[in-house]
């Protein structure tokens, strides 16, 4: 069975079925119910992998604005997996209109020149004013000890 033929109800009830994911802080812990075998188990697996593998080509299929992203709300409705909250939250502030992305990026590359151009002249100012000051003591011959 093909899961991105299915509605995205469909894929979430197929997972539903097939698998439970939690992560802890330091590895990704897969566990099905009612599995009493390994071999049950490396199935299991398997399925997992294979639907992992699907649901990445369908977030890649959203990235390229195949599928409209107002249906990433049901993932929320239908939230079947702990964690998945992070992963909504993570679609829910992707930007997919490449344009605004790009006048974004302009803007803030803008930004960036405009900093560094203060930050040039702000250390042109400093030099130009330690000159003075040491010029100003060699001129006049004032030497101190420890300057």
């Amino acid at each position: 069975e093909n899961l991105l033929s299915k509605t995205t109800r469909e894929a979430l009830h197929i997972i539903e079925n097939k698998s439970k994911v939690c992560y802890s802080r330091n590895k990704l812990n897969v566990s099905r119910m009612n599995t009493t075998s390994r071999e049950n188990a490396s199935k299991t697996d398997d399925r997992i992998d294979k639907l992992t593998d699907q649901i990445s080509t369908v977030v890649d299929i959203f990235a390229k604005k195949v599928v409209t992203p107002a249906s990433v709300i049901v993932v929320e409705e239908s939230c079947v997996t702990c964690g998945e909250h992070k992963a909504y939250w993570a679609l829910k502030h992707v930007n997919f209109d490449l344009k605004t992305v790009g006048d974004h990026r302009k803007l803030q590359l803008n930004e960036l020149n405009d900093l560094r151009d203060q930050a040039y002249e702000n250390s042109l100012i400093c030099k130009e004013k330690t000159k003075k000051l040491h010029d100003s003591k060699i001129k006049n011959g004032i030497f101190n000890v420890g300057d």
